[in-house]
């Protein structure tokens, strides 16, 4: 995988024995993982009475990633939404689906989705779904998130939030580029090893809200 093709815009496809569901998650740490979390919950629930417990490999087998091509700017989907629905389209006709953009393997032809889980930002994705199978095949919303955990991000600070973020960055847009980066990164990481007490949740250390790295300076070029 190359920054092209990041590891977390994925489609997941469980296949079970109730049927065939697929998932699409944005490139983003916490998104992919929550993603990743479900579509394994999904799958040993599943076969739990089929299977002797234990039996990873089986249930290993019965989960397919396929990776997407995206775009590098953390908030644009344009092209993640084109080649999910490419995708989509061949998974619905049963046919072959690559298993990365530049990869020369392929996961074998199964039965049409019964089920869509899909990133509660892909947005467009989920208007490109219903436009292809209608209300034939459900769609279920993943939010990844809650209301409080924006707040370190987002939030004013006298509640451990940012404040004005935008602010702040329009203050080091002068700065040499690489300067800049490293400056964005300070602000909006913050990773100072402090252990945070926000409303709404456990008490967590600051580098827990931000285990990915992002390059902010891409937000305000």
């Amino acid at each position: 995988m190359t920054q092209h093709f990041p590891l977390s815009a994925l489609l997941g496809q469980v296949m079970s024995p109730r049927g065939h569901v697929v998932a699409l998650t944005i490139a983003s740490w916490g998104h992919a993982k929550a993603t990743c979390t479900l579509l394994t919950k999904i799958t040993r629930k599943e076969i739990s009475n089929n299977f002797v417990p234990g039996s990873e490999d089986d249930l290993k087998e019965l989960i397919r990633v396929v990776g997407i091509e995206s775009e590098t700017l953390p908030l644009d989907f344009t092209q993640l939404t084109t080649n999910f629905l490419d995708g989509y389209r061949k998974l619905c006709a049963s046919q072959t689906v690559q298993t990365t953009p530049t990869s020369d393997g392929y996961h074998s032809a199964i039965p049409p989705p019964q089920l869509v889980i899909m990133d509660f930002f892909a947005y467009d994705a989920f208007q490109g779904v219903r436009q292809e199978t209608g209300t034939a095949v459900p769609i279920y919303a993943l939010e990844s998130t809650s209301a409080s955990a924006v707040l370190f991000l987002w939030g004013p600070e006298k509640l451990g939030g940012n404040g004005d973020l935008s602010k702040k960055l329009e203050a080091i847009t002068e700065m040499e580029e690489k300067a800049a980066e490293a400056e964005a990164d300070k602000i909006y990481r913050r990773v100072k090893g402090e252990l945070l007490m926000i409303p709404g949740l456990p008490p967590m250390y600051d580098h827990e809200f931000s285990p990915q790295e992002v390059k902010l300076s891409l937000y305000y070029e």
